[in-house]
């Protein structure tokens, strides 16, 4: 049966500045790539979503060893593009939560790194509109199912191969939360709490038979000492 690595990218960057790794991500990636390299895991195929923060996670991992293949379909969703779409009509309809994404705007702009770190109400607010699709469809922004269903047909590209085959991917927060759930049968809230608890490099370790994920292990992140284990 085939097996899957799941390893979530490293800490990304700043709100307006979000798909790159930070330094502490870079070196979360590092400390990843020497715990992999102690281990020499047999991985047929290694792959990574298309992101800048999934690719430079692999690279710096794999260090040239592998050949790390792209497939979009383990991209995260486009959180960008679904605050762009949905905060200004957010902000018309509710005066109050304009008054919350401005606080959250000021603190970016005074400079505070905590903001880039924490979700705020205001955040929740605008996830919780795309995943009830409250505004109906928003051109341009790929849906919470379109999404589900992307990341289910990366999952069963990796069922369809050969039975013994070992595969890693680069990926994110909720592509694997996503790919746990098919295993366990979790909806959307499950999947959100799974993700939410994700470290940045953390490994998950699923197995495939007859074409269903079974979990090993998730979240796995012993390759980083305390002070290096975050969640965004």
């Amino acid at each position: 049966m085939p097996t899957l690595t799941l390893i979530r990218h490293g800490q990304a960057g700043t709100r307006d500045d979000y798909d790159r790794l930070s330094e502490t991500g870079m070196e979360q990636a590092r400390l990843l790539g020497l715990w992999l390299g102690q281990r020499e895991p047999a991985f047929d195929s290694v792959f990574s979503g298309s992101l800048e923060r999934q690719r430079q996670t692999a690279a710096i991992a794999m260090n040239g060893v592998r050949e790390v293949r792209q497939n979009p379909d383990w991209n995260e969703f486009d959180m960008d593009g679904v605050f762009e779409a949905i905060v200004p009509l957010l902000q018309e309809a509710d005066a109050g939560f304009r008054q919350r994404y401005a606080a959250i705007e000021s603190e970016i702009a005074r400079g505070g790194e905590s903001i880039h770190r924490e979700w705020r109400p205001a955040d929740g607010e605008v996830m919780v509109a795309w995943l009830k699709s409250r505004f109906g469809e928003i051109a341009g922004v790929e849906s919470w199912e379109a999404f589900r269903e992307r990341v289910k047909r990366a999952l069963k590209s990796v069922a369809d191969m050969e039975a013994e085959a070992k595969v890693c991917v680069f990926t994110s927060a909720l592509p694997a939360a996503i790919c746990i759930a098919e295993s366990l049968g979790l909806e959307q809230p499950r999947i959100l709490s799974l993700a939410g608890t994700s470290y940045n490099t953390g490994i998950t370790v699923l197995r495939i038979a007859s074409g269903q994920p079974e979990l090993v292990s998730f979240n796995s992140a012993s390759h980083l000492p305390d002070q290096l284990l975050t969640h965004r």
